[in-house]
């Protein structure tokens, strides 16, 4: 509960949030946006209660043109359970959001037609974030179960194909529906990606350096590990346990 309240001595505003919502009180359409950023708010400390659940640390939370992000400490070195648990509570988020929205209509709070609209970009934020594309909840989830029958290399290249191809799906979609925000988002996004790779992949080597792997084990012939796993690695008649192999990687990739 401690932790829940300090949440917001932990926000952090863009500036370009201001610009977002100033606009939106010249134009007369602050009520809308307010709900849309209370939905995106309840999804994001949804996120921030499974990672209390797992005694994890909300470093801050951006609030961004669009919505929330949480920055949650040590996430990536979580069991692929409790990861799994603390993404997937932000699309449970929606039951409660619908909840809020219904009660605010049915006590005369909001108009039918404000009712109507904010119940569909509900509906569109659940179905938006469950999208396999960086950084949504959806990539993260399919990532998640990718690794527990991939190598962490190929797990990066499947899921940024995934990516990629749903953004160029989307793209049409957010063009023929002029939604040139979301357009810029999932573009930038994506670009960041694939420039990023090398260093993703590098920080997963340095992870496994570094953490005390309680997992069960996995014993294999492939120059790469396996994330969820405590690595062995059969190389030359000889057997390295993954921080052997993590720092072999990384000399070899230098």
């Amino acid at each position: 509960m401690k932790n829940i309240l300090n949440i917001p001595s932990k926000i952090v505003i863009k500036f370009s949030t201001i610009i977002t919502i100033t606009i939106a009180l010249i134009i007369n359409r602050h009520r809308l946006l307010f709900l849309q950023y209370l939905i995106a708010f309840i999804h994001e400390i949804f996120h921030c209660i499974g990672a209390f659940i797992f005694k994890l640390n909300v470093n801050k939370i951006t609030f961004l043109p669009f919505g929330f992000y949480a920055e949650i400490d040590n996430l990536y070195n979580t069991k692929w359970y409790q990861e799994l648990i603390i993404i997937i509570m932000g699309p449970i988020s929606f039951f409660l959001s619908s909840f809020i929205i219904n009660c605010l209509y049915i006590y005369g709070k909001i108009s039918f037609l404000l009712y109507q609209e904010i119940k569909m970009v509900n509906l569109f934020i659940l179905i938006f974030n469950l999208l396999p594309i960086y950084p949504l909840d959806g990539y993260r989830i399919i990532k998640i179960f990718l690794e527990l029958f991939i190598s962490e290399k190929k797990v990066l290249k499947i899921s940024n194909i995934i990516s990629l191809l749903f953004t160029f799906i989307m793209f049409f979609y957010c063009f023929n529906h002029s939604q040139i925000f979301i357009i810029s988002f999932l573009i930038i996004n994506q670009y960041y990606l694939l420039i990023s790779f090398k260093k993703i992949y590098r920080n997963f080597l340095i992870s496994k350096t570094m953490k005390s792997n309680n997992s069960k084990y996995k014993i294999h012939f492939l120059e790469d590990l396996y994330r969820p796993f405590n690595n062995l690695i059969i190389k030359n008649k000889k057997i390295y346990n993954e921080q052997e192999f993590s720092i072999y990687l990384l000399k070899k990739r230098k």
